[in-house]
């Protein structure tokens, strides 16, 4: 089976299949399962961020939203902006291109891009 030629339902339903015939599931996973699962990670490293973010600008946690634009809605500068991506390069040990870091506005904008190297 091509995983890549699936639409997201049945992929979901193929994770399934595969956790429960090898033995680490005892039911198949529901895309309802996944679904929550996905968006538990999201709000963790959502959380995460915030906490990082809170170091280096004077903003409340809760203004740190997905939707957050760093230096126009955070307040961050290009020194502090890059302070924070050397922090999240050594948290999440992954390595940032800066070719890359130009592309990055909003804070999903970086949690997609370090969720992408991990």
């Amino acid at each position: 089976m091509n995983i890549y030629k699936l639409d997201i339902t049945e992929f979901i339903a193929e994770v399934g299949r595969n956790n429960t015939e090898h033995g680490f599931r005892d039911d198949p996973l529901k895309p309802t399962d996944f679904v929550a699962l996905i968006h538990s990670e999201v709000s963790e490293m959502l959380e995460e961020f915030r906490e990082i973010i809170c170091q280096y600008v004077d903003v409340e946690p809760e203004e740190v939203t997905e939707d957050a634009r760093f230096m126009e809605d955070l307040g961050f500068n290009s020194y502090d902006f890059m302070s924070l991506v050397g922090e999240v390069e050594e948290r999440y040990d992954v390595e940032v291109e800066e070719r890359e870091v130009v592309q990055i506005k909003t804070v999903k904008d970086a949690m997609d891009y370090i969720a992408s190297l991990m």
